[in-house]
């Protein structure tokens, strides 16, 4: 029952309430994922034809790379990953952290994309992208080699 000329306090705790929902919801949304390159850097050493061991440890780090990036700690994984006698193949993947799993997948795979294309038989190469990086080297780069 109300009181004339007073406004019913329905209305506006039902605007409060979409507000709040709305804000909420906008919270736990990603923006696009933002792929621009920044800089593709390739060793000026190359590897022989694809097959053999080195460039199939290159694809298979890269892609153990990507699968595991998105769901490591701070989206930033570390590999370093043995070819027996012909010595290791060290990679490493990172994206912002604000970016979803999903997002810091498919950023990587662009990266990937990327490095590969202008970088066919390179020893090593990175990829740096505005949300994601990926890098390989015949070397360790890092304190984890």
């Amino acid at each position: 029952m109300g009181y004339p000329g007073v406004a019913s306090p329905q209305i506006p705790r039902f605007l409060l309430m979409c507000f709040i929902f709305i804000i909420a919801c906008a919270n736990f949304t990603s923006a696009a994922v933002d792929t621009k390159k920044l800089h593709t850097i390739c060793s000026g050493k190359l590897y022989p034809e694809p097959g053999n061991i080195y460039g199939t440890g290159v694809e298979d780090a890269i892609s153990n790379v990507i699968s595991n990036t998105a769901k490591a700690a701070y989206h930033e994984y570390y590999l370093k990953e043995s070819l027996g006698a012909s010595g290791f193949i060290y990679a490493h993947g990172q994206c912002t952290e604000t970016l979803t799993e999903d997002d810091c997948h498919d950023c990587l795979h662009e990266a990937r994309h990327q490095m590969f294309d202008e970088c066919t038989h390179s020893v090593g190469a990175q990829t740096q992208l505005m949300d994601c990086r990926l890098r390989y080297e015949d070397y360790a780069f890092n304190n984890e080699g």
